[in-house]
Parts: structure tokens; sequence; C-alpha cells
């Protein structure tokens, strides 16, 4: 089959899409086969989880939930979503000083349907065509570092959740494994933000950013880091408003709940590796565990599904665009 690839259009449009050499059939069908697969393994792990905590159960922590701690899940939205815009904008003024705040929502907003479908969000990646005003390979690197540095720090902080949360529990090897982790990740961050001149030349010779610098991360990092707490506030709230426990366990659960839904993506969109984790650390917190399973499944409705119908129309406003 011929297949299309977005190009940036110099006439006012978003998109243009132009005809590329044909696809390998293989490629297209192992395709299908993983997106397929990743629905099958979100469909059965929910059906187990629900199963397993009965769907009467389920309604009823539904029914008993104080729905004053639903507001502050859902305002959160915003600075959730702001946090990823000012960066993004960040790191496209890096490349463009003249890049609008404008053009960062668009292209942010329009990957959330593109992710929605993908492991770990990786379609977001596709919000590079919709940046028509830098060469769309170098705006996938920024894309990259913007995952990236997301990645670090939920790798950092839920690693401390998870060692400062079940360190008693664990076996004296698998403690010091995860302590030496954890060591590494922290020296990975210190070293890309005192590293100046080193970072500066990395970024310069493979982005093409000329001032790119340890400044510039340690920015970057800052972004991450609070958009991670308000990720895990969200959390913390929906949890807060089925059962009401201590902050400190309820946010190391939230913590560890993250960390294991980013360094296991194999299913559509996380659901059922989300909510099974947020089962299993909340219920340690004393977390009954319907309210765990509610409160991560509502996560996902704020977190994913409202931004990704919010997407849709610019989405398909980009598309309608390039065509005749």
């Amino acid at each position: 089959m011929i297949a299309s690839e977005p190009r940036s259009s110099g006439s006012g449009g978003r998109w243009i899409f132009v005809p590329t050499a044909p696809r390998d059939s293989g490629f297209i069908f192992k395709s299908r086969l993983i997106f397929f697969a990743r629905i099958t393994v979100a469909a059965a792990v929910l059906i187990l989880l629900v199963r397993h905590l009965q769907p009467a159960r389920l309604f009823s922590a539904l029914a008993r939930m104080d729905w004053r701690f639903l507001l502050p899940a859902a305002v959160l939205i915003v600075p959730n979503i702001g946090i990823q815009v000012l960066k993004w904008w960040f790191l496209l003024r890096q490349a463009n000083p003249r890049l609008s705040l404008g053009c960062a929502y668009d292209s942010l907003i329009v990957g959330y349907p593109l992710g929605f479908v993908t492991p770990g969000r990786l379609g977001e990646i596709g919000r590079a065509f919709y940046v028509r005003e830098l060469n769309q390979f170098r705006t996938f690197k920024l894309v990259v570092i913007d995952k990236v540095t997301n990645l670090h720090i939920t790798l950092l902080f839920g690693l401390v959740g998870l060692y400062t949360f079940t360190a008693a529990a664990l076996d004296g090897v698998l403690r010091l494994l995860l302590l030496a982790v954890l060591l590494f990740l922290t020296a990975g961050a210190i070293f890309a933000v005192a590293t100046d001149r080193g970072i500066a030349r990395l970024m310069r010779k493979w982005v093409g950013l000329e001032r790119f610098g340890g400044l510039a991360f340690l920015k970057l990092y800052v972004f991450s880091g609070l958009f991670f707490l308000v990720y895990l506030s969200q959390l913390v709230c929906l949890v807060f408003g089925f059962h009401q426990t201590g902050l400190l366990p309820a946010s190391q659960a939230a913590a560890s709940t993250f960390l294991v839904k980013t360094v296991l993506p194999i299913s559509f969109s996380d659901l059922g590796i989300r909510e099974g984790a947020a089962v299993f650390f909340f219920h340690r917190a004393g977390v009954p565990q319907a309210a765990a399973f509610t409160a991560a499944f509502l996560l996902f409705v704020i977190n994913v599904l409202v931004p990704t119908l919010v997407g849709l129309p610019v989405l398909f406003k980009g598309i309608r665009e390039v065509r005749p």
C-alpha cells in the first residue's frame, strides 16, 4: 500500500500529507498485532480486577465517594496541562524564540489523541508534525528531550516512594539494588545540570541548540517535578474521596503506582496496569481495594480521556485543512 506522511505547510495549513514509498506489509501487520495485543492486555487485566473486586463493591465505593475531593482533582487538570504547555513552549523557544504559546498548546494538546492508544503515550511524538515553523525531525528531538526528562523524574520520585514505602519488607539485596538505581538516577540529574559545557555541546550537535546547557536542563527538571507533584496530588485527592488515610503513605503509594505504570507500558493507555498497581500499593496504605481501583480509573478519565476529547477537534481541524 502507498503511505503518506505529514509535511509542514508554508501556506497557512498545518499539515500536508505527501505520498511516500510503499510501506512494508509485514511491518503494518506487526504494528496492528501489537496494537490489538495491548488492547487485549488492558481488557484482560481490567476484567480480572473487576471480577476480583466485584462490580457491586466498586459501585458501592463510587456511591459513597466524598465528591468534594473530586473537584480539586478535576481542577488540577488546569495546572497539569499548563505546566506541560509551558515546558514544551520553553523547549520550542530554544529552537525558535518567535514561536507562540498558542502553537505550543495546539501541538501539545493534539498529542493526547495521538498518544491515547500507544504505551507510555509514545504517540505524542506526533505533535512534532504540528509545529510547522520548525523542521519536523528537529522538533521530534525536542519531544524526545521532553519525554526523557519526564521519565527521569518519574523514575526518580517513583523509586523514592517505592523505597521508603516498602524498604522494610524488601530483601536486603533488592533493597540495595533499588538504592543503587536511585543514586544512579540522582547522579544523572546532577550531571545534566552541573556539566554545563558538556550538555551544551551535546545539544548543539544533536539538536542544533546553541545555548542549551545545564541551566536549561534544570528548568526542564523543575517543570517535570512540578508536573509529577500535580499528578500525584490528583490521585491522592481522589483516594481521599473514598478513604481517609495518612498523607505520607498515600503519596508513597501514588508515586509507586506511577513508577510501575511507567516501567510496564504494555497496555492500551496503561489501563489495568495503573489500576492494578494502585490496588496493590494503596491497600498496603490501608485503603480498600475497591476505593483504590475506582480512584485510579477516575484519574484516567480526568488526565487522559478528557484531554484526548479536547485534543480531537484540534487534530481533526489540522486534517481538514490539508484536504483538497
